[in-house]
């Protein structure tokens, strides 16, 4: 992100602004909002994931320890993973494509998001009509399983 004369604390205030914009809008709603702004794409990406590593970090609301993402992020990855399988396939490669950069993100983000990594990677592997089995123990084996039985019916 190109930083100009801000102050470690702007910087930090922006970042807590963008923060409770993912929180109500999602990740879709944070990139239309940056989009809408002007914001170039490659900025954006890293905004993103600027952000959702602060959500959750010490900053996120997210009390569950096992589960890193924001419940509103999971729930938005399952549904526009069911919608470009069952009735949007128009942007089922444009959705891969942002899984992708999403997961490439947080495999750069360290072993601690391992969890995460996996979660797309069993999104992914959906896309792929393949089925994806994370253990029962898995923090995000509930939505996987979910979205599973979604596209069964």
């Amino acid at each position: 992100m190109i930083m100009s004369d801000n102050s470690p604390s702007e910087f930090d205030d922006l970042i807590a602004k963008l923060t409770e914009i993912y929180l109500a809008l999602g990740e879709d709603g944070l990139r239309q909002m940056l989009t809408e702004n002007n914001v170039p794409s490659a900025q954006i990406e890293e905004i993103v994931a600027v952000v959702i590593a602060q959500v959750a970090g010490d900053g996120g609301n997210n009390n569950d320890a096992t589960a890193t993402l924001p419940f509103e992020t999971i729930r938005e990855w399952v549904s526009n993973t069911y919608a470009v399988k069952k009735h949007d396939i128009a942007n089922l490669e444009a959705w891969r494509d942002q899984l992708q950069g999403a997961k490439s993100r947080m495999m750069g983000m360290g072993d601690e998001w391992g969890n995460e990594v996996q979660f797309v990677e069993a999104l992914l592997a959906v896309l792929r009509d393949e089925t994806p089995n994370l253990p029962n123990e898995h923090p995000y084996h509930e939505p996987i399983q979910a979205l599973l039985e979604a596209l069964k019916g």
